[in-house]
C-alpha cells in the first residue's frame, strides 16, 4: 500500500513550481513567476487571436437572435434617451455597455463629420449595421481574453503569491 504524505510534504506541481536555486538572493520575483507570466500572456494572446479571427462571422446577416436583441435594446435606449432596457431577459449591464459604446460612436462621428445629426446616426445604424455589431463583438472578445490574466491574478492574490509566499498547487490526491 502507498503511504500517504501530509499536505506540507507534497511538492508543488505545474508552472508555479519554484525553479530558482535555494541560495538565490535576487528579487522576490523568481524564475517560476516569469515563466508563469509568459504562459499567461501566451494563452491570453492565443485566445484573443482566435476571438478576433471570427469577429465578422455572418455579417451583414444576423444568425444569432440574442445578439440582435441586445444590440437593438441598446440602440433603443439611446434613441429614447432612457436607461430602461427593452427586456430583462438578458443582462442589463451588457446593454448599458453597448449603449455607452454607441454614444461614444455618435460623439466621435459628430466630431469627425461622419454624422451631422441623430437622424443620420439612426439611418447609419439600420443601413450599414456591420460597425454597429462589431463594437459589441470587440468588447466581448476583449473581456473574454482578459479572463485568463484575471483568473491568474486572482489566484495570486487569493493564495498569497503576490506577497511572496509560495503555495503548492494540488497534485490531485485528497488531503487528509
Amino acid at each position: 500500500a502507498r503511504a500517504r504524505t501530509s499536505r506540507t510534504e507534497r511538492k508543488p506541481l505545474g508552472l508555479l513550481q519554484p525553479s530558482a536555486p535555494k541560495n538565490h538572493r535576487s528579487s522576490p520575483i523568481t524564475h517560476h513567476s516569469s515563466l508563469a507570466l509568459g504562459a499567461v500572456a501566451a494563452v491570453t494572446l492565443l485566445g484573443l487571436v482566435l476571438r478576433l479571427y471570427s469577429l465578422e462571422h455572418g455579417l451583414p446577416y444576423q444568425y444569432v437572435p440574442d445578439e440582435s436583441t441586445m444590440v437593438g435594446g441598446a440602440l433603443r435606449m439611446g434613441s429614447n434617451l432612457s436607461l430602461q432596457p427593452s427586456t430583462f431577459v438578458y443582462p442589463a449591464m451588457l446593454m448599458y455597455l453597448f449603449a455607452g459604446e454607441y454614444a461614444g460612436l455618435l460623439v466621435v462621428g459628430r466630431l469627425t463629420g461622419m454624422f451631422s445629426s441623430m437622424e443620420q446616426f439612426r439611418a447609419y445604424a439600420f443601413e450599414a449595421h456591420s460597425l454597429i455589431y462589431m463594437l459589441p463583438r470587440n468588447s466581448i472578445a476583449l473581456m473574454g481574453a482578459a479572463t485568463v490574466p484575471r483568473l491568474y491574478l486572482g489566484r495570486q492574490v487569493h493564495c498569497g503569491q503576490a506577497r511572496g509566499k509560495s503555495l503548492p498547487l494540488s497534485d490531485g490526491r485528497p488531503s487528509v
